[in-house]
């Protein structure tokens, strides 16, 4: 069986001055890229047309498959929302508000999208839906024990006010 043709091959792209190893796995697939040199993120191709139907027809999220393989910076975590004229333009969302690809993970990476409209949602073969971005990760270690110590907030949830 033939490999699907690539736009690009295995290379390594800089986000954030961290290297980071891209493979392309399907056809259509391309390399995020920061479309000014003041954007804080790198737009997100989506290598097919999808249609995205409403959360009332379809429970589960619909799977875009990316067609990309990365391999994240040890120390890092690669953090994936959609672009802001998306949430503008469209009633879908990230059905986990927010995609986290971990140093570790070695799949393609795919978004998993929800329509709140009543209305399939069409998304084109090319468009830039969703950013991505490198993020340092602070390792932390949960210790067992009482927490007795009062602060002014308190313990309500919302307690600093509207």
């Amino acid at each position: 069986m033939a490999r699907p043709k690539k736009t690009q091959e295995t290379e390594a792209i800089t986000m954030n001055g961290e290297e980071v190893l891209i493979e392309l796995t399907r056809e259509g697939a391309v390399i995020p890229e920061a479309k000014t040199d003041g954007a804080g993120c790198m737009d997100i191709t989506i290598p097919m047309a999808v249609s995205v139907p409403p959360v009332a027809v379809q429970v589960q999220a619909t799977e875009i498959p990316l067609g990309f393989k990365v391999a994240i910076p040890k120390g890092h975590t690669l953090r994936i929302q959609l672009r802001s004229s998306v949430g503008r333009d469209y009633p879908i969302a990230l059905a986990n508000i927010e995609g986290i690809v971990d140093e570790d993970f070695r799949g393609e990476v795919k978004l998993f999208i929800r329509n709140f409209s009543k209305h399939i949602v069409y998304l084109e073969e090319g468009q830039r839906i969703a950013q991505c971005w490198l993020e340092k990760t602070q390792p932390m270690t949960f210790v067992e024990g009482e927490v007795i110590e009062d602060t002014e907030r308190g313990t309500e949830s919302g307690s600093t006010g509207k």
